[in-house]
């Protein structure tokens, strides 16, 4: 349903569209954080959505009804604003998550429990990952500092680029035709 579109905003919560953008209205039942860092759709069951939520009384909320209700689901996760989430394109089960400290949180059973695999160079926030969608063991990870990549799902990081090393990345893309080319954006341009 591409004309289904949803946005996380900061103290407005989640807005949904389902005319392509032309109206909006809050999708924010069950929400306790308005504070939105990441919306990410389930890529197999699009009516089951993860919201990352930047106050530490928030965290991690799904919806298993395209966002007409929310609930929390964060066990395991503490004391960190979430600033980013990520789904396993080829297993949905499995989500990444990150935020206001260098830990990376993976669950594998759909957010029900989270678990620390691994902390992502000796960064104090991870702003956004994103996960190869041919080798989905690969996981990226931006943040102040450059980019750090995880080839064991996590487990361990490495830095990725030496360019980047005094960046503050904030956007991650990785080619769908080419998952060697990796895209970061940053407060210095567009690497």
């Amino acid at each position: 349903s591409p004309s289904t579109v949803y946005a996380g905003t900061w103290s407005s919560g989640v807005l949904k569209s389902t005319d392509a953008g032309a109206t909006w209205v809050p999708a924010n039942t069950g929400l306790t954080d308005l504070w939105i860092g990441t919306v990410a759709v389930d890529p197999q069951t699009p009516s089951t959505l993860y919201v990352a939520t930047t106050r530490r009384s928030g965290g991690m909320f799904k919806s298993v009804d395209s966002g007409a209700t929310w609930t929390l689901a964060n066990t395991g996760i503490t004391g960190v604003w979430l600033y980013t989430v990520a789904i396993d394109p080829t297993s949905p089960a499995t989500l990444y998550a990150a935020g206001s400290s260098s830990a990376i949180y993976k669950s594998t059973n759909s957010g029900g429990t989270w678990a620390s695999v691994g902390t992502a160079l000796s960064t104090p926030e991870v702003f956004v990952l994103a996960i190869d969608p041919t080798t989905p063991t690969t996981v990226y990870a931006g943040a102040f500092g450059g980019v750090s990549k995880s080839t064991d799902s996590g487990t361990t990081w490495s830095a990725f680029s030496a360019e980047l090393a005094s960046q503050y990345v904030t956007a991650l893309a990785i080619d769908p035709s080419a998952s060697a080319r990796v895209y970061a954006g940053s407060n210095a341009g567009i690497f």
